[in-house]
Parts: structure tokens; sequence; C-alpha cells
């Protein structure tokens, strides 16, 4: 989670997936695609786990992302170093099952975490918001001892004067069924507006 106060403007929300971690020597990716719904009770949850882990076009949609996590690693990181330490696991958000992936390599001497962040961000596009400075697609930080930690901006809400901007990214692949996914952000959109209102927003 993350609230950051900017000069005009706070930008605040949740993320699932990280982007990318720098600690030490070691480039850490968990890319996440392939989402499910929880259930409402545990027998639910195992079954939706198991559909979520079986879906053919999931699998194949992930395994293409974390193909192109593995190359984009493979440019700063010691080629025969990037390895699949966690394949296709299934984690539990909230109200969600998401599919993730634990990619890790060992950097390159010569980089620094800001390369590894070049590396990483530089394919993502986000939604053009108007009159905010909200238009990214991750959130973070870097430390002074050379750590990195940043989340993609999955879901994330821009305030700027009295004006609330919603913004949701997805990530999409020639797998992606993107009907379901658009009608999946759609719902959680819907039920976050009525959340403000019942809350008098």
């Amino acid at each position: 989670m993350y609230y950051i106060e900017f000069e005009d403007h706070v930008v605040l929300g949740t993320s699932p997936e990280s982007l990318i971690r720098v600690k030490g020597e070691s480039v850490i990716a968990t890319p996440t695609e392939g989402a499910y719904p929880r259930g409402e009770t545990k027998n639910e949850d195992l079954e939706n786990e198991r559909k979520l882990y079986n879906h053919e076009g999931i699998r194949q949609s992930h395994a293409v992302l974390v193909r192109a996590i593995q190359q984009e690693l493979q440019s700063i990181c010691f080629r025969d170093s990037v390895q699949v330490m966690e394949a296709m696991r299934i984690q539990r958000s909230k109200k969600a099952l998401h599919m993730t992936t634990r990619v890790e390599g060992k950097l390159l001497p010569m980089l620094h975490a800001l390369d590894v962040l070049a590396a990483t961000i530089s394919p993502l596009s986000a939604p053009k918001l108007p009159h905010t400075a909200g238009n990214f697609g991750a959130l973070g930080f870097i430390g002074f001892n050379g750590h990195l930690d940043f989340a993609l901006t999955g879901q994330s809400i821009v305030v700027k004067q009295d004006t609330m901007h919603l913004q949701a990214t997805i990530t999409v692949t020639k797998y992606t069924n993107v009907q379901n996914v658009l009608h999946q952000v759609q719902e959680e959109e819907q039920a976050f507006l009525q959340l403000l209102v019942n809350n008098g927003g």
C-alpha cells in the first residue's frame, strides 16, 4: 500500500504486484498475471485456486510475461544467474487470487539500482489522466544503500484539489481475454465507488 503527498496532489493505492526489487546484488521480480475471485468459503477458495492454476489461457499468458521479465533481467544481470525460483504460485489478496512467479538474477557490477528500474519500467505505458500528475505505472523508493523497491500502480487514486481520479492498469499478452479483464476492473471500480457513496464520499 502507498500514500504519497506531492506539492499539489496526493497519490494513494494498493497493488498485489511488485515491479522490481534490488537488495545488494540480487534483482528480484515477481510478475503477476492471472486473477480469480476469492471464494466465500474455504472450499470455494481452494476450488477457485485450482481453476486459476489449471486455466490454460492464463498459464500461457503468464508464461509470456515471465519470459519477457527474464529477458529484461538478462540485460542487467549475469545471464546465467537469472532463474525462476517460484513458478506460477497462487497468492491471496483480500478479494482475489493471483498467479505470481518469482524471478531472480545477480546484478552486473557496473550497474546501479536505477539501471534496473530503467530496464524494467520502460515498456510500461500509463493511462492519460486529464489535469493530473498521476501519469505513471509504478511507485517505490530507492535507499541510500542502493536498495530499491517499486510496485506497479495497478489501481491507484490521484487526488488533486477537490477531484479524485481512479486509474487501473492491466497487463495484456496475446493470450489475455481483454473483455473479461476489463469487466473485472469495471466491477471493482463500481464496488469502490459504491463504498465511497456508502461512507458519504
